[in-house]
């Protein structure tokens, strides 16, 4: 993403969406999405198999900021939902978030959970 080339992959566009979105960059985004729905450039099966990377990065994100409140609960659960607003929880499969609630004998996870 930090080449001096002016091209985008399509293998890379989902990262530079989301650090588009993140560093808030307008112009940038309309261009991924511009892109995203060209049919030049994207079959369905193509946009499937994007949507289905982006999920997997706002997983990931989930995974990452429950990886860091958990680290130091007791000092970090005050910022439990200044994190979690930042997950896009509509891009993630339900059934996981489901599962993991199931699945846990974390008290803490649980607790966080319980709470998002």
């Amino acid at each position: 993403m930090l080449s001096k080339e002016k091209r985008v992959e399509r293998n890379g566009l989902v990262k530079m969406l989301i650090g588009a979105e993140y560093l808030q960059i307008d112009f940038l985004i309309q261009q991924c999405w511009s892109l995203i729905q060209n049919s030049k450039w994207f079959s369905e099966n193509q946009a499937f198999l994007l949507y289905k990377e982006a999920l997997n990065s706002e997983i990931d994100a989930f995974y990452a900021a429950v990886r860091w409140l958990l680290y130091d609960w007791s000092a970090r659960k005050k910022y439990l939902m200044d994190v979690m607003k930042c997950i896009r929880f509509g891009l993630i499969d339900t059934a996981r978030i489901v599962i993991l609630r199931q699945k846990n004998n974390n008290g803490q996870l649980n607790e966080l959970l319980r709470q998002t």
